[in-house]
């Protein structure tokens, strides 16, 4: 039974449709990248899928409840989400930050137990930021906030987690080093991994599944050597492409060309 599913949902700003008839489901202890052009609806569909945006049409169920009559706390317990570019509260220190994670788990005294500390305890450590505990976060590096984002999202311990471009700001080491975490958590934890990416052969490394959005529509939703293809780029991305299979791990990677006008047809 999905955990997440979507049925014909559509998603305007204003007057313009950014999310068209779009229906998915998602498994449970899955890890799914969302891949596509600027514009092509990645976050907003993220963010509608998490219940953060309303819909104009369609349904989203998490849990098969439909999630705009779930409670945002009892949301949270489940699923986790970390937006593009979040925006730090003046004044707190990075452990301070990170313990805003375990709010959807506090009684009604709002105190933090010894289990709630042991927990941000662990997600600094996992998100390689516990040397930075003491500093205030307003002064960190983009790659050292982007960690300790990283790492408050993991100190919410909840099943599902949707992460927009988790590897912003970060260097290619460190960008290898979250997603290598991302992944650790979906195969030893079972976690749900959903997260949108714009480097598509890290997507193809790290992921069981890609959908691949243009226009407010899926293009393309399979396993990445499917998704991955010379056609599926041409058509998405209005790219050439040259397509390698990685001899150690048998995922796809390419090699982009030159640009090419974008098709109207939506075969695969």
């Amino acid at each position: 039974m999905p955990i997440i599913r979507a049925e014909k949902i559509e998603i305007a700003y204003q007057t313009t449709s950014v999310i068209r008839e779009l229906t998915l489901s998602i498994e449970c202890g899955t890890m799914i990248s969302l891949v596509g052009p600027n514009g092509s609806g990645k976050s907003t569909l993220l963010k509608a899928l998490a219940g953060q945006i309303r819909l104009k049409d369609g349904k989203a169920f998490l849990d098969e409840q439909e999630i705009r009559h779930t409670g945002s706390r009892a949301t949270a317990r489940r699923l986790s989400f970390l937006p593009q570019t979040p925006l730090v509260p003046e004044g707190l220190s990075v452990r301070e930050l990170v313990a805003l994670g375990r709010f959807p788990h506090l009684g009604f005294t709002g105190l933090r137990s010894q289990e709630d500390e042991q927990a941000i305890d662990q997600a600094m450590e996992m998100a390689s930021v516990k040397e930075l505990s003491a500093r205030p976060a307003e002064q960190l590096s983009g790659g050292q906030r982007q960690r300790a984002w990283i790492a408050m999202t993991l100190a919410q311990q909840s099943d599902i987690l949707f992460l927009d471009e988790p590897t912003t700001y970060l260097d290619i080491s460190h960008q290898i080093e979250v997603l290598d975490l991302l992944q650790h958590m979906n195969r030893d934890y079972q976690r749900t991994v959903v997260m949108v990416l714009h480097d598509l052969n890290l997507a193809a490394r790290y992921s069981d599944r890609i959908i691949a959005l243009r226009d407010g529509t899926i293009h393309a939703d399979d396993t990445p050597s499917r998704v991955v293809t010379p056609k599926i780029l041409e058509q998405v991305f209005g790219i050439q492409a040259e397509i390698h299979t990685d001899s150690a791990t048998g995922r796809p990677w390419f090699i982009p060309g030159r640009l090419l006008p974008l098709r109207t047809d939506k075969t695969s």
